[in-house]
């Protein structure tokens, strides 16, 4: 056991879905014109920010391991990685949070700006 790849599952998560979910659980303005600028905008920054390739990691490990040793090294990696990756998400949650209630005002103003020059 001279090395040993150990993959991070990818989620399959679609930026339409993301949005989706944004909205659901922050309702924004009623009107369509400003909830499709969010759209855009939103998608503009899901792409550009938090939708990327996982990394594959692999760890070069002594080939007397045992298996037992072996476990308990990824069990381990596991826990640390699924520990920083919470962390992670959580902070990404809180800025995407704050970016959408940024980019509801734009659009809020946009549309105010709009409905005052017609």
């Amino acid at each position: 056991m001279a090395a040993k790849v150990i993959p991070i599952k990818k989620s399959q998560v679609q930026v339409a879905d993301i949005i989706d979910e944004a909205l659901a659980k922050h309702p924004p303005d009623q009107n369509p014109e400003v909830i499709n600028c969010l759209k855009t905008e939103l998608e503009k920054i899901i792409e550009t920010y938090f939708i990327e390739d996982v990394p594959e990691l692999s760890l070069k490990l002594p080939s007397d391991l045992t298996q037992h040793q072996f476990d308990e090294i990824k069990k381990g990696l596991g826990q640390l990685f699924g520990s920083y990756n919470q962390q992670m998400l959580e902070r990404s949650s809180l800025i995407f949070r704050d970016l959408y209630q940024a980019k509801l005002e734009i659009c809020q103003l946009r549309h105010q700006h709009q409905s005052t020059d017609n």
